[in-house]
């Protein structure tokens, strides 16, 4: 008989006859809280999932599968040839954005930080003259 289970990062497990199947590994998306839906535990061990069944390359339903490679997961990856193929586009797009906007925020840091410092060295002045 086989057993489904929903883990707390959204993704369904089937364990079918010793298999154990999750279904589709997508990233959350649209709300502020989504970065940290995305990096938190899987509520299983990715090293002891048999297969994924990817049912189409949308990011929500592909979006966590190199993170579930990177956290032990080294099983083979049942999908269509056109549904791999999309996946693979899908996700190097996906991370080159991510790291197009890690550049951009950390532009917007230093600039933050260069007007903290400058801000502090006008205070320090003020502080200095007595007034």
């Amino acid at each position: 008989m086989a057993q489904l289970a929903v883990s707390p990062a959204r993704v369904f497990r089937i364990v079918a006859r010793s298999k154990r199947i999750l279904v589709d590994c997508g990233l959350f998306q649209g709300d502020i809280g989504s970065h940290d839906e995305n990096t938190e535990p899987f509520g299983f061990d990715p090293a002891e999932i048999d297969y994924v069944l990817l049912t189409h390359a949308h990011l929500d339903h592909c979006g966590r599968l190199p993170l579930l490679a990177k956290r032990g997961f080294h099983g083979e990856i049942l999908a269509t040839s056109a549904t791999r193929d999309l996946a693979r586009l899908v996700l190097l797009d996906a991370a080159g954005l991510e790291a197009e906007e890690a550049k951009r925020n950390a532009r917007r840091q230093a600039q933050a930080d260069q007007t903290c410092a400058g801000m502090d060295g006008r205070l320090s002045l003020r502080a200095g003259s007595g007034r």
